[in-house]
C-alpha cells in the first residue's frame, strides 16, 4: 500500500509540474484529470486557434493497484519517463 500511495504522489507532482509549463495566456485550456481511486492521471488541452480546434492528450499515466506505473502516452518533449525515474529515486530511502 505504501508503494501505491508513494507512486501516486510522484505522478501527481509530475502532472502539476507539467501543467504549470503551459502558458497562462494561451488560446487553449489545460485540463488536469486526476482519478486517484483508479490511478489515472491525464493532461488534456482544448481550444481554438482561429479556424482550427486544438484538442488532445498530452500526458496519460496510470498507477496500477500494485503500485506499478504505466506511461500510456507522452505527447511532450519533456522526457516524462526519465522524470518519473528521477523522482522515484529521490523519494527512496537509500540507507
Amino acid at each position: 500500500m505504501e508503494k501505491l500511495e508513494k507512486n501516486k504522489q510522484i505522478v501527481l507532482a509530475l502532472l502539476e509540474e507539467t501543467a504549470a509549463l503551459f502558458p497562462k495566456d494561451s488560446y487553449f485550456k489545460v485540463m488536469k484529470i486526476v482519478d486517484k481511486e483508479s490511478g489515472q492521471f491525464l493532461i488534456y488541452t482544448d481550444g481554438w486557434d482561429k479556424t482550427w480546434r486544438d484538442y488532445g492528450c498530452f500526458f496519460h499515466i496510470q498507477v496500477k493497484p500494485n503500485g506499478t506505473v504505466y506511461l500510456h502516452h507522452d505527447g511532450t518533449d519533456l522526457e516524462l519517463a526519465e522524470s518519473l525515474i528521477k523522482k522515484a529515486f529521490q523519494k527512496m530511502r537509500l540507507f
